[in-house]
């Protein structure tokens, strides 16, 4: 007796017709008073640990998990609410804190657009300074600075870009660069901890060049 050629093709289709369907993403945000608690409960989620990220301390499990959490709420507000440019960048800097730089790039042009449209200097360079962050993250340093050069000329005072400036020069090795920055930095009152930081490295780095032959 032959066997029906088709048979196990007829079977799969069975099969995938009884096969519960694919779990759904997050529900929709319905209404205002739903947008208004995603909105607090991302800020809750992600505050101190974006803190730390800046400071460039270490996230543990649950807090990385919380971030997790924090983007897919910004996804849905940026669902509801598309014209706001915080939820672009509250995503992209959860993505950036999990270290998903790709998943932080991927926001890019539909913030650009945000935040251009809406005129909003500020959150227009620090969608460029996050960005130079992601392509950091990602080994791309030449792209990395032409984000970060961005954003330190829409805002020149901002220590974070000039922290992130420090960050891919010492990468990059351009040792002059780096002198210049660092009498830049010196020149702030209070430099925040990771500026600190890679300042201390630029010191150690001269005082062991100093003891070489």
């Amino acid at each position: 007796m032959r066997s029906n050629p088709y048979a196990l093709f007829f079977g799969l289709l069975v099969l995938g017709a009884c096969a519960p369907a694919a779990p759904e993403g997050p529900p929709a945000i319905a209404s205002e008073s739903e947008y208004r608690a995603a909105q607090q409960e991302a800020k809750t989620l992600s505050l101190d640990a974006l803190k730390q990220f800046r400071d460039g301390v270490m996230l543990d499990e649950v807090q990385k998990n919380g971030l997790i959490r924090a983007g897919q709420l910004f996804d849905r507000m940026i669902a509801y609410d598309p014209k706001q440019p915080g939820h672009y960048l509250g995503a992209i800097k959860a993505n950036l804190a999990v270290e998903d730089d790709a998943g932080a790039i991927k926001y890019f042009e539909a913030a650009r657009k945000v935040c251009e449209g809406a005129n909003d200097r500020v959150s227009l360079a620090e969608l460029y300074g996050d960005m130079g962050l992601a392509h950091y993250g990602q080994g791309n340093y030449g792209k990395a600075l032409e984000f970060i050069e961005e954003a330190r000329t829409l805002e020149p005072q901002n220590v974070d870009y000039l922290t992130s400036e420090l960050m891919v020069r010492l990468e990059t090795r351009e040792p002059e660069r780096v002198n210049e920055l660092v009498a830049e930095a010196k020149k702030i009152p209070v430099h925040p901890p990771r500026l600190d930081k890679l300042i201390k490295l630029v010191a150690m780095s001269k005082s062991e060049d100093d003891k070489s032959p």
